[in-house]
């Protein structure tokens, strides 16, 4: 566990926390008051904080929720400074370089407040819109596409915060957040099995009843759109075979047989046909896989007549590391690295008839070094330097255990234009 909303306290039991905190704190002689917020009490004081600004937070405002539950009672900054201490000592995610030092990290730790739900649930309405069979993953990996930070502006910043620092918390969250809407398009709503909290599932019901939730051009994820391709395509990796790929999934019911797919790498478009063996009026297209032939920063993917349109992000210039598991499938960046043998793809250089050119390198390794490269993670993976190339190969080495060797950075402008 590493976010305090992980544990899902109950609100009454986080207020009741806050209200005895408070007037054990005031009535403490101060040189104790340290000693009991950080080696008497520290769970009590990091659950009682995270859960008041899960539901309490509004407005730009989370202090008064506190003050609210025991007057006169807090120091801000003493309780603030001990919730960091505490952190450390549980051991729990650290977030440095958030603007409000101390009610930055809290909120972090109390994932979606309940009055940001709202623009949570819109986003994701908005994008499933454009995207049948949206997932927490494929949700991220769009939030967070590079140079596309304006996707987040129209939500409140706990929001766009725990979105960009939540990783797998995140994922999870977005998740149950898409289950949660599609139960409330149905007449007889049903809260079993969500696994979301009580505060989250009052606050969206309340939004459906006053019609706060855009449902205009959403689909169900079991609707029409998404059953045409319930599946959706995504990277691969063939290390000994045609390298870095991207897998188009099966069309069901497709006219004849027979779907157009259209593919935009940086701009650049380039049409794949998938045709059924057998002949007939409605049958499943196969799946297909396109080699990447060239670099590409994102490679948009749509299907002709479906009105269905995917994003998948190849290299983000500033973090070129890209990782797969054993099988080839990739590990998203905003989640961690699985306990398994995993394959490493970055940037190389190659020397042929005296030029040098930029190249894929795939690299086995038996062991996870480090974390993924997500802000708020305890490490980072060093990659180098990432140059557009106009051409590149793909050579593979299998090593027991190896780390990513440094690799000079591509800086020939006649062939790795900025």
């Amino acid at each position: 566990m590493s976010l305090v909303a992980e544990i899902d306290a109950p609100e009454g039991h986080a207020k009741e926390v806050i209200r005895a905190l408070g007037q054990v704190f005031w009535y403490s002689a101060s040189l104790k008051r340290q000693q009991l917020l950080t080696r008497q009490y520290p769970a009590c004081l990091v659950v009682g904080l995270a859960g008041i600004g899960a539901v309490g937070y509004e407005h730009g405002d989370y202090w008064s929720a506190v003050h609210n539950e025991a007057p006169g009672q807090v120091d801000q900054t003493f309780w603030g400074r001990a919730f960091r201490v505490n952190l450390d000592y549980f051991r729990l995610a650290r977030f440095p370089g958030l603007p409000q030092v101390y009610v930055g990290e809290i909120l972090m730790h109390a994932g979606v407040p309940a009055y940001c739900l709202g623009d949570l649930l819109n986003l994701l309405l908005h994008r499933q819109a454009r995207e049948p069979g949206l997932t927490g993953e494929s949700f991220l990996a769009w939030a967070l596409a590079p140079g596309r930070e304006s996707r987040l502006h129209g939500t409140d910043k706990p929001v766009q915060r725990f979105i960009q620092r939540g990783e797998d918390y995140a994922a999870d969250l977005v998740d149950r957040c898409l289950d949660l809407l599609e139960r409330l398009r149905q007449p007889g709503f049903t809260a079993d099995g969500l696994g979301l909290s009580p505060h989250l599932i009052e606050r969206a019901q309340a939004l459906a009843e006053a019609e706060q939730l855009d449902w205009t051009g959403s689909s169900e994820r079991g609707g029409p759109a998404a059953q045409a391709a319930p599946q959706r395509p995504h990277l691969e990796l063939e290390p000994f075979g045609r390298g870095l790929m991207v897998w188009l999934p099966p069309v069901h019911d497709a006219a004849d047989g027979r779907v157009m797919w259209q593919l935009r790498f940086d701009g650049e478009v380039e049409s794949v046909v998938s045709q059924s063996r057998w002949p007939g009026t409605s049958e499943t297209a196969p799946a297909a896989a396109v080699a990447i032939a060239r670099p590409a920063r994102q490679v948009t993917v749509e299907v002709a007549g479906y009105d269905q349109e995917y994003e998948l992000d190849a290299v983000d210039p500033r973090d070129p590391l890209l990782v797969f598991t054993e099988d080839g499938r990739r590990v998203p960046a905003t989640t961690g690295l699985p306990p398994d043998p995993v394959w490493l793809l970055y940037r190389t250089r190659a020397t042929a008839v005296g030029r040098s050119s930029c190249r894929w390198m795939a690299t086995w390794s038996t062991r996870t070094t480090c974390r993924p490269r997500t802000a708020g993670s305890a490490g980072r993976c060093a990659a180098p330097t990432f140059a557009r190339c106009r051409s590149y190969g793909l050579a593979a080495e299998h090593r027991a255990g190896s780390r990513v060797p440094a690799a000079p950075n591509c800086n020939s402008p006649s062939h790795c234009p900025e």
